[in-house]
């Protein structure tokens, strides 16, 4: 579960990490792309990153969803989620 203390502000920290940082291997996405500014990211590594950044803890993949899930915070915190 996506912890709920999450905001809009630790997304785009993440996203920034992401920009520096690039995706590791095996977190691209499949279905789904995160839209901000023009760049597209995998949406499930970018809350994950996320958590870390704010949190300073893991969250495994295991630990959350994809898809509806993710998408669905992604969305309520006013980012763009589209469909490959």
């Amino acid at each position: 579960m996506i912890p709920t203390e999450l905001t809009r502000a630790d997304v785009l920290a993440a996203l920034a990490a992401i920009d520096r940082e690039g995706v590791p291997d095996g977190r691209q996405s499949r279905g789904y792309d995160l839209v901000h500014n023009g760049r597209l990211y995998p949406p499930k590594y970018a809350i994950g990153r996320a958590v870390e950044l704010a949190l300073g803890r893991t969250l495994t993949s295991e630990e959350y969803g994809g898809g509806a899930e993710t998408n669905g915070r992604l969305t309520r915190l006013g980012f763009t989620v589209v469909p490959k």
